[in-house]
Protein backbone atom coordinates (compact mmCIF):
# COMPACT_ATOMS: atom_id res chain seq x y z
CA UNK A 1 0.00 0.00 0.00
CA UNK A 2 2.99 2.18 0.76
CA UNK A 3 4.67 1.57 -2.51
CA UNK A 4 1.71 2.02 -4.56
CA UNK A 5 0.64 5.27 -2.95
CA UNK A 6 4.16 6.94 -3.07
CA UNK A 7 4.22 6.11 -6.65
CA UNK A 8 0.70 6.62 -7.81
CA UNK A 9 -0.17 9.96 -6.02
CA UNK A 10 3.49 11.15 -4.68
CA UNK A 11 2.21 10.91 -0.99
CA UNK A 12 4.54 9.69 1.79
CA UNK A 13 1.69 7.85 4.66
CA UNK A 14 3.17 6.34 8.21
CA UNK A 15 2.38 2.77 9.08
CA UNK A 16 -0.35 3.86 11.81
CA UNK A 17 -2.65 5.69 8.59
CA UNK A 18 -2.34 2.78 6.18
CA UNK A 19 -3.59 0.85 9.15
CA UNK A 20 -6.75 2.84 9.76
CA UNK A 21 -7.39 3.03 6.44
CA UNK A 22 -6.98 -1.03 5.72
CA UNK A 23 -9.80 -1.30 8.63
CA UNK A 24 -12.05 1.66 7.27
CA UNK A 25 -12.04 -0.35 3.91
CA UNK A 26 -12.41 -3.92 4.76
CA UNK A 27 -15.30 -2.58 7.80
CA UNK A 28 -17.02 -0.85 4.21
CA UNK A 29 -16.96 -4.14 3.04
CA UNK A 30 -17.10 -7.28 5.83
CA UNK A 31 -19.40 -4.32 7.85
CA UNK A 32 -18.90 -3.89 11.77
CA UNK A 33 -18.68 -7.38 13.27
CA UNK A 34 -19.59 -4.97 16.92
CA UNK A 35 -22.87 -3.97 15.26
CA UNK A 36 -23.93 -7.13 14.09
CA UNK A 37 -24.19 -8.20 17.82
CA UNK A 38 -26.78 -5.76 18.52
CA UNK A 39 -29.06 -7.22 15.14
CA UNK A 40 -29.19 -10.79 16.70
CA UNK A 41 -32.60 -10.30 18.94
CA UNK A 42 -34.43 -8.94 15.82
CA UNK A 43 -33.50 -11.87 13.53
CA UNK A 44 -34.48 -13.67 16.23
CA UNK A 45 -38.24 -12.11 16.33
CA UNK A 46 -37.97 -12.10 12.13
CA UNK A 47 -37.37 -15.94 12.34
CA UNK A 48 -40.48 -16.39 14.73
CA UNK A 49 -42.87 -14.30 12.98
CA UNK A 50 -42.06 -15.69 9.13
CA UNK A 51 -41.63 -19.44 10.58
CA UNK A 52 -43.83 -20.12 13.23
CA UNK A 53 -42.42 -23.17 15.12
CA UNK A 54 -38.81 -22.49 14.63
CA UNK A 55 -36.46 -22.63 17.92
CA UNK A 56 -34.53 -19.59 18.55
CA UNK A 57 -32.67 -18.97 22.14
CA UNK A 58 -30.40 -16.39 22.76
CA UNK A 59 -28.14 -16.53 26.17
CA UNK A 60 -26.97 -13.53 27.56
CA UNK A 61 -24.76 -12.24 30.30
CA UNK A 62 -25.18 -9.36 32.16
CA UNK A 63 -22.13 -7.61 33.22
CA UNK A 64 -21.38 -4.15 35.07
CA UNK A 65 -20.81 -1.02 32.89
CA UNK A 66 -18.59 1.49 33.74
CA UNK A 67 -19.41 4.07 31.41
CA UNK A 68 -22.06 6.97 32.80
CA UNK A 69 -24.06 7.36 29.61
CA UNK A 70 -25.08 3.41 29.31
CA UNK A 71 -27.24 1.21 31.40
CA UNK A 72 -25.63 -0.50 35.26
CA UNK A 73 -25.53 -3.85 33.69
CA UNK A 74 -24.96 -4.54 30.26
CA UNK A 75 -26.45 -7.51 28.17
CA UNK A 76 -23.20 -8.83 26.16
CA UNK A 77 -23.99 -11.76 24.11
CA UNK A 78 -22.72 -16.10 24.88
CA UNK A 79 -24.72 -18.32 22.99
CA UNK A 80 -27.60 -18.62 20.23
CA UNK A 81 -29.52 -21.63 19.01
CA UNK A 82 -31.08 -21.55 15.43
CA UNK A 83 -33.64 -24.24 14.21
CA UNK A 84 -36.27 -23.97 11.75
CA UNK A 85 -39.77 -25.78 12.66
CA UNK A 86 -39.51 -27.10 8.54
CA UNK A 87 -36.31 -28.89 9.83
CA UNK A 88 -37.69 -30.04 12.47
CA UNK A 89 -40.63 -31.55 11.33
CA UNK A 90 -38.69 -33.39 8.23
CA UNK A 91 -35.78 -34.61 10.64
CA UNK A 92 -38.58 -36.10 12.86
CA UNK A 93 -41.27 -37.90 9.62
CA UNK A 94 -38.06 -38.44 7.55
CA UNK A 95 -34.89 -38.46 8.65
CA UNK A 96 -32.87 -41.24 10.58
CA UNK A 97 -32.04 -41.11 14.21
CA UNK A 98 -28.11 -40.13 13.65
CA UNK A 99 -26.86 -36.88 13.90
CA UNK A 100 -23.11 -36.38 13.26
CA UNK A 101 -22.06 -33.14 15.33
CA UNK A 102 -18.99 -30.79 14.74
CA UNK A 103 -17.86 -27.56 14.74
CA UNK A 104 -15.33 -24.65 13.48
CA UNK A 105 -13.78 -21.64 14.85
CA UNK A 106 -15.12 -17.78 13.73
CA UNK A 107 -12.56 -15.91 12.01
CA UNK A 108 -13.79 -12.70 13.44
CA UNK A 109 -12.44 -10.37 15.93
CA UNK A 110 -14.73 -11.78 18.96
CA UNK A 111 -14.07 -15.66 17.94
CA UNK A 112 -16.56 -18.14 18.97
CA UNK A 113 -17.39 -21.85 17.60
CA UNK A 114 -19.88 -22.64 15.26
CA UNK A 115 -21.42 -25.85 15.97
CA UNK A 116 -23.71 -27.93 13.98
CA UNK A 117 -25.85 -30.85 13.23
CA UNK A 118 -26.43 -32.66 10.49
CA UNK A 119 -28.61 -35.79 10.16
CA UNK A 120 -29.21 -38.56 7.08
CA UNK A 121 -32.31 -38.55 4.93
CA UNK A 122 -33.60 -41.95 3.67
CA UNK A 123 -31.54 -41.84 0.35
CA UNK A 124 -28.12 -40.91 2.62
CA UNK A 125 -28.12 -37.31 1.75
CA UNK A 126 -27.10 -34.99 4.45
CA UNK A 127 -29.67 -33.13 6.36
CA UNK A 128 -28.61 -30.16 8.40
CA UNK A 129 -30.99 -29.96 11.44
CA UNK A 130 -29.50 -27.20 13.93
CA UNK A 131 -26.68 -24.76 14.49
CA UNK A 132 -25.80 -22.89 17.86
CA UNK A 133 -22.54 -20.01 18.01
CA UNK A 134 -20.89 -20.43 21.57
CA UNK A 135 -18.18 -18.82 22.96
CA UNK A 136 -15.89 -22.31 23.13
CA UNK A 137 -15.81 -25.44 22.52
CA UNK A 138 -16.14 -26.95 26.02
CA UNK A 139 -18.91 -28.89 27.88
CA UNK A 140 -21.29 -25.74 28.93
CA UNK A 141 -21.07 -24.75 24.99
CA UNK A 142 -22.08 -28.59 24.14
CA UNK A 143 -24.56 -28.68 27.24
CA UNK A 144 -26.35 -25.90 25.69
CA UNK A 145 -26.39 -27.22 22.54
CA UNK A 146 -27.77 -30.74 22.75
CA UNK A 147 -30.22 -29.72 25.78
CA UNK A 148 -32.12 -27.35 23.19
CA UNK A 149 -31.86 -29.97 20.71
CA UNK A 150 -33.09 -32.86 22.75
CA UNK A 151 -36.36 -30.43 22.36
CA UNK A 152 -36.65 -30.95 18.81
CA UNK A 153 -36.23 -34.86 18.78
CA UNK A 154 -37.07 -35.46 22.07
CA UNK A 155 -40.87 -36.44 21.72
CA UNK A 156 -40.63 -37.60 18.39
CA UNK A 157 -42.37 -40.41 16.42
CA UNK A 158 -39.42 -42.53 16.45
CA UNK A 159 -39.06 -45.45 18.63
CA UNK A 160 -35.44 -45.98 17.64
CA UNK A 161 -32.80 -45.08 19.74
CA UNK A 162 -30.91 -42.09 19.04
CA UNK A 163 -27.33 -41.65 17.89
CA UNK A 164 -24.85 -39.11 18.21
CA UNK A 165 -21.45 -39.20 16.36
CA UNK A 166 -18.19 -36.75 16.95
CA UNK A 167 -14.84 -36.79 16.71
CA UNK A 168 -14.03 -36.49 20.33
CA UNK A 169 -14.19 -32.74 21.14
CA UNK A 170 -13.99 -31.39 23.91
CA UNK A 171 -16.49 -31.56 26.82
CA UNK A 172 -19.01 -33.26 24.16
CA UNK A 173 -19.00 -37.02 25.72
CA UNK A 174 -19.62 -35.31 29.37
CA UNK A 175 -22.51 -32.90 28.03
CA UNK A 176 -23.58 -35.63 26.46
CA UNK A 177 -24.19 -37.89 29.67
CA UNK A 178 -26.10 -35.22 31.27
CA UNK A 179 -28.23 -33.90 29.26
CA UNK A 180 -29.14 -37.31 26.88
CA UNK A 181 -27.76 -40.10 28.63
CA UNK A 182 -30.25 -42.55 26.34
CA UNK A 183 -28.40 -41.24 23.02
CA UNK A 184 -25.61 -43.46 21.50
CA UNK A 185 -21.97 -42.15 21.36
CA UNK A 186 -20.16 -43.44 18.73
CA UNK A 187 -16.60 -41.71 17.38
CA UNK A 188 -15.60 -41.21 13.64
CA UNK A 189 -13.39 -43.66 12.76
CA UNK A 190 -11.80 -41.27 10.34
CA UNK A 191 -10.78 -39.17 13.09
CA UNK A 192 -9.12 -41.88 14.86
CA UNK A 193 -7.27 -43.06 11.85
CA UNK A 194 -6.04 -39.45 11.12
CA UNK A 195 -4.23 -39.22 14.99
CA UNK A 196 -3.13 -43.00 14.32
CA UNK A 197 -1.54 -42.46 11.24
CA UNK A 198 0.44 -39.26 12.54
CA UNK A 199 2.06 -41.63 15.33
CA UNK A 200 2.31 -44.62 13.62
CA UNK A 201 2.27 -44.08 9.50
CA UNK A 202 2.48 -46.50 7.43
CA UNK A 203 0.49 -48.39 4.60
CA UNK A 204 -0.29 -52.01 6.37
CA UNK A 205 -1.34 -49.46 9.63
CA UNK A 206 -4.10 -47.94 7.56
CA UNK A 207 -5.02 -51.35 5.93
CA UNK A 208 -4.85 -52.80 9.08
CA UNK A 209 -6.93 -50.16 11.10
CA UNK A 210 -9.73 -50.05 8.47
CA UNK A 211 -9.95 -53.53 8.44
CA UNK A 212 -10.75 -53.69 12.56
CA UNK A 213 -13.09 -51.15 12.28
CA UNK A 214 -15.37 -52.06 9.71
CA UNK A 215 -14.99 -55.95 10.47
CA UNK A 216 -18.96 -56.85 11.27
CA UNK A 217 -18.11 -60.23 13.16
CA UNK A 218 -16.31 -61.13 16.25
CA UNK A 219 -14.55 -63.52 15.46
CA UNK A 220 -13.43 -61.31 12.15
CA UNK A 221 -12.41 -58.21 14.42
CA UNK A 222 -10.84 -60.69 16.51
CA UNK A 223 -8.68 -61.77 13.88
CA UNK A 224 -8.16 -58.33 12.18
CA UNK A 225 -6.50 -56.98 15.81
CA UNK A 226 -4.50 -60.54 16.03
CA UNK A 227 -3.00 -58.68 12.89
CA UNK A 228 -2.38 -55.00 13.68
CA UNK A 229 -0.83 -56.76 17.03
CA UNK A 230 1.87 -58.34 14.60
CA UNK A 231 2.45 -54.97 12.73
CA UNK A 232 2.82 -53.22 15.54
CA UNK A 233 2.63 -53.46 19.51
CA UNK A 234 2.66 -49.99 20.10
CA UNK A 235 -0.20 -48.97 17.39
CA UNK A 236 -2.53 -51.94 19.06
CA UNK A 237 -1.86 -50.27 22.96
CA UNK A 238 -2.80 -46.82 21.58
CA UNK A 239 -5.98 -48.17 19.59
CA UNK A 240 -6.60 -49.75 22.53
CA UNK A 241 -7.26 -46.62 25.11
CA UNK A 242 -10.78 -46.36 22.44
CA UNK A 243 -13.90 -47.76 24.00
CA UNK A 244 -14.69 -50.60 21.51
CA UNK A 245 -18.30 -49.84 21.79
CA UNK A 246 -17.78 -46.41 20.13
CA UNK A 247 -15.75 -47.33 17.04
CA UNK A 248 -16.23 -50.55 16.17
CA UNK A 249 -19.10 -51.66 13.78
CA UNK A 250 -19.02 -55.44 15.00
CA UNK A 251 -20.43 -54.37 18.71
CA UNK A 252 -23.01 -51.44 16.77
CA UNK A 253 -26.64 -52.12 18.07
CA UNK A 254 -28.95 -53.84 16.04
CA UNK A 255 -31.56 -50.71 17.19
CA UNK A 256 -29.86 -48.30 15.84
CA UNK A 257 -30.64 -48.83 12.29
CA UNK A 258 -26.91 -47.50 10.73
CA UNK A 259 -23.64 -48.85 10.31
CA UNK A 260 -22.13 -45.83 9.24
CA UNK A 261 -18.15 -45.70 10.76
CA UNK A 262 -16.91 -42.06 9.16
CA UNK A 263 -18.58 -38.68 10.05
CA UNK A 264 -18.52 -38.58 5.55
CA UNK A 265 -21.70 -39.98 5.96
CA UNK A 266 -21.03 -41.61 2.61
CA UNK A 267 -24.29 -43.30 0.34
CA UNK A 268 -24.47 -46.77 1.49
CA UNK A 269 -28.13 -47.70 -0.07
CA UNK A 270 -29.31 -44.92 -2.49
CA UNK A 271 -30.60 -47.47 -4.85
CA UNK A 272 -33.26 -48.51 -2.32
CA UNK A 273 -35.44 -45.90 -2.80
CA UNK A 274 -39.30 -47.28 -3.35
CA UNK A 275 -42.25 -47.82 -2.08
CA UNK A 276 -41.51 -50.76 0.16
CA UNK A 277 -42.99 -52.75 3.03
CA UNK A 278 -40.53 -53.43 6.44
CA UNK A 279 -40.49 -56.99 7.32
CA UNK A 280 -38.62 -58.23 10.56
CA UNK A 281 -34.90 -59.60 10.40
CA UNK A 282 -35.89 -62.83 11.88
CA UNK A 283 -38.40 -63.59 8.62
CA UNK A 284 -35.35 -62.78 6.21
CA UNK A 285 -32.90 -65.73 7.78
CA UNK A 286 -35.83 -67.84 7.89
CA UNK A 287 -35.80 -67.51 4.29
CA UNK A 288 -32.15 -67.77 3.98
CA UNK A 289 -32.07 -70.87 6.30
CA UNK A 290 -35.00 -72.76 4.41
CA UNK A 291 -32.97 -72.15 0.95
CA UNK A 292 -30.19 -73.25 2.36
CA UNK A 293 -31.62 -76.85 3.73
CA UNK A 294 -33.37 -76.98 0.59
CA UNK A 295 -29.91 -77.07 -1.08
CA UNK A 296 -29.08 -79.66 1.51
CA UNK A 297 -25.68 -77.83 2.71
CA UNK A 298 -24.80 -76.31 6.05
CA UNK A 299 -24.96 -73.07 6.84
CA UNK A 300 -21.43 -71.27 6.94
CA UNK A 301 -20.89 -69.43 10.57
CA UNK A 302 -19.65 -66.40 8.67
CA UNK A 303 -22.78 -66.11 5.96
CA UNK A 304 -24.95 -66.48 9.29
CA UNK A 305 -23.30 -63.46 11.10
CA UNK A 306 -23.04 -61.34 8.27
CA UNK A 307 -26.80 -62.17 7.06
CA UNK A 308 -27.41 -60.96 10.86
CA UNK A 309 -25.41 -58.28 11.29
CA UNK A 310 -26.18 -56.47 8.09
CA UNK A 311 -29.63 -56.64 7.90
CA UNK A 312 -29.96 -56.21 11.47
CA UNK A 313 -27.70 -52.47 11.35
CA UNK A 314 -29.17 -51.20 8.16
CA UNK A 315 -32.85 -53.35 7.41
CA UNK A 316 -31.21 -53.64 4.04
CA UNK A 317 -30.75 -57.29 2.65
CA UNK A 318 -27.25 -58.47 1.72
CA UNK A 319 -25.78 -60.00 -0.98
CA UNK A 320 -26.39 -63.47 0.65
CA UNK A 321 -29.76 -62.52 1.33
CA UNK A 322 -30.43 -61.26 -1.77
CA UNK A 323 -29.24 -64.02 -3.81
CA UNK A 324 -31.80 -66.55 -1.44
CA UNK A 325 -34.56 -64.21 -1.76
CA UNK A 326 -34.20 -63.80 -5.61
CA UNK A 327 -34.27 -67.54 -6.07
CA UNK A 328 -36.82 -68.14 -4.25
CA UNK A 329 -38.72 -65.28 -7.00
CA UNK A 330 -39.88 -63.33 -4.44
CA UNK A 331 -40.17 -59.18 -3.92
CA UNK A 332 -36.49 -57.90 -2.48
CA UNK A 333 -37.83 -54.82 -1.88
CA UNK A 334 -40.19 -56.57 0.86
CA UNK A 335 -37.15 -56.80 3.35
CA UNK A 336 -36.27 -53.16 3.34
CA UNK A 337 -36.67 -51.20 6.65
CA UNK A 338 -39.67 -48.19 6.45
CA UNK A 339 -36.77 -45.51 6.59
CA UNK A 340 -36.93 -46.55 2.77
CA UNK A 341 -40.04 -45.84 1.70
CA UNK A 342 -40.74 -42.71 -0.87
CA UNK A 343 -43.27 -41.49 0.67
CA UNK A 344 -41.20 -41.46 3.70
CA UNK A 345 -38.24 -39.87 1.89
CA UNK A 346 -40.88 -37.07 0.87
CA UNK A 347 -41.87 -36.64 4.44
CA UNK A 348 -38.33 -35.21 4.85
CA UNK A 349 -38.62 -32.05 2.31
CA UNK A 350 -42.67 -31.76 2.61
CA UNK A 351 -42.28 -28.01 4.34
CA UNK A 352 -40.40 -25.49 3.61
CA UNK A 353 -38.25 -22.51 5.45
CA UNK A 354 -39.90 -19.36 4.17
CA UNK A 355 -38.17 -16.30 3.38
CA UNK A 356 -37.62 -13.27 5.03
CA UNK A 357 -37.70 -9.76 4.67
CA UNK A 358 -34.56 -7.55 4.49
CA UNK A 359 -33.29 -6.82 7.92
CA UNK A 360 -34.34 -2.49 6.47
CA UNK A 361 -37.87 -3.81 7.21
CA UNK A 362 -37.06 -5.88 10.83
CA UNK A 363 -39.29 -4.47 13.52
CA UNK A 364 -37.07 -3.04 16.51
CA UNK A 365 -37.19 -5.25 19.80
CA UNK A 366 -38.36 -4.38 23.53
CA UNK A 367 -35.23 -4.24 25.98
CA UNK A 368 -31.48 -3.29 26.08
CA UNK A 369 -29.11 -3.55 23.42
CA UNK A 370 -27.10 -6.85 22.84
CA UNK A 371 -23.63 -6.17 23.37
CA UNK A 372 -20.78 -8.36 21.89
CA UNK A 373 -18.90 -10.43 23.67
CA UNK A 374 -15.87 -9.16 25.59
CA UNK A 375 -12.62 -9.18 23.59
CA UNK A 376 -10.01 -12.14 24.21
CA UNK A 377 -6.25 -12.01 23.62
CA UNK A 378 -4.91 -15.85 23.80
CA UNK A 379 -1.29 -16.26 25.32
CA UNK A 380 1.45 -16.58 22.79
CA UNK A 381 1.85 -15.29 19.45
CA UNK A 382 -1.29 -15.34 17.13
CA UNK A 383 -0.27 -17.48 14.10
CA UNK A 384 -0.33 -16.36 10.71
CA UNK A 385 -0.67 -19.82 8.91
CA UNK A 386 -3.41 -22.18 8.66
CA UNK A 387 -2.47 -25.15 11.27
CA UNK A 388 -3.25 -28.36 8.25
CA UNK A 389 -4.13 -31.79 9.55
CA UNK A 390 -2.93 -34.73 8.83
CA UNK A 391 -5.71 -35.93 6.31
CA UNK A 392 -5.99 -32.10 5.10
CA UNK A 393 -6.34 -30.62 1.55
CA UNK A 394 -3.04 -29.10 -0.18
CA UNK A 395 0.12 -30.69 -1.87
CA UNK A 396 2.18 -33.18 0.61
CA UNK A 397 6.09 -32.72 0.07
CA UNK A 398 6.72 -36.25 0.58
CA UNK A 399 4.50 -39.82 0.53
CA UNK A 400 3.48 -41.25 3.50
CA UNK A 401 4.10 -45.15 2.61
CA UNK A 402 7.88 -46.16 2.74
CA UNK A 403 8.83 -48.94 0.30
CA UNK A 404 11.95 -50.68 0.91
CA UNK A 405 14.50 -50.94 -1.84
CA UNK A 406 16.26 -54.15 -1.09
CA UNK A 407 12.72 -56.49 -0.31
CA UNK A 408 10.49 -54.15 -1.84
CA UNK A 409 8.28 -54.42 1.31
CA UNK A 410 6.35 -51.57 2.57
CA UNK A 411 6.68 -50.09 6.12
CA UNK A 412 10.31 -49.79 5.98
CA UNK A 413 13.54 -48.28 3.98
CA UNK A 414 16.80 -50.65 3.13
CA UNK A 415 18.43 -48.78 6.26
CA UNK A 416 16.76 -51.03 8.60
CA UNK A 417 15.84 -53.67 6.49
Amino acid sequence: MHDEIAENYGLETTRMQLYRGKRKAMETIEGNHAKTYTKLPMHAAEVLRTNRGSLVKIERERKPSSKPNLPPFLPIFKKKFLSFAAIQHGFKEGCKPFIAMDGCHLKGPFGGILLAAVSLDGNNGLYPIAIVVVESECKDGWAFFLYHLNTIFGNGPQNMPLTIMSNGQKGIVPAMRQVIPQATHRRCCRHIFSNLKSKFPGLKIKRAFWVVAKAYTVKDFNIAVGQMLELSSKAHSWLSKFLVEIWARHTFDHRVKSEHVTSKMVESFNNWIGNVRGKPILTLLEIIISYIRGLKRPLHGNLWSCCHKICDISEVPCKHATACITHKRMNLETYCDTMYYKHIYFKAYGEIIHPMHDESLWGPVLGDELKPPLLKRMPGRPRKSRRRKVDGAGPSKRSCTVRCIICNQIGHNKRIC
